[in-house]
């Protein structure tokens, strides 16, 4: 691993991507990203977008920096994210109550606290069943014909 591939946060995250999780046999793959994470998970997204459509099932963010105007993310990465991706932000509400955004990308609940640094640790609970949720939704779900391209995909993954 050299410097020059990790020189930056968001070049590590597509270092890590490609060197590893792009090679893994794994169909779903999920991602927490806590404060800058997020950042360079929406640059990966930007980079990567079809291998990370089509291998990670959910993203939790807690408390990210992200934002999907200043990235410049698309249209289709603003409406999978929309689908996939929750930030649990540091609030005085609740766990889990809904706190309004002004970026159209992933819904914003509470963490639970208002410690930026606690924001991963006191929404674990709701982020794994949060995970559940979306592997479920993912496995029961009725999907239409594959195409031959997704179909190769699909067996050369195992």
């Amino acid at each position: 691993m050299s410097s020059e591939d990790n020189g930056s946060p968001e070049e590590h995250a597509i270092y890590v991507w490609d060197h590893f999780i792009a090679q893994s046999a794994s169909e779903n793959t999920f991602f927490v990203a806590h404060s800058y994470g997020g950042l360079a998970f929406v640059e990966l997204m930007i980079q990567r977008e079809a291998e990370v459509k089509n291998k990670v099932t959910a993203v939790a963010l807690t408390d990210s920096v992200h934002n999907v105007w200043h990235q410049e993310a698309g249209k289709t990465v603003r409406e999978w994210m929309r689908e996939n991706c929750c930030n649990w932000v540091s609030s005085s509400e609740p766990l889990d109550t809904s706190v309004e955004s002004m970026l159209p990308d992933c819904p914003r609940v509470s963490a639970g606290t208002e410690r930026h640094e606690l924001t991963s640790w006191k929404s674990f609970p709701s982020i794994f069943k949060f995970f559940s949720e979306a592997i479920e939704a993912k496995t029961s779900s009725v999907k239409p014909a594959p195409t031959r391209r997704s179909n190769r995909i699909r067996y050369e993954e195992f």
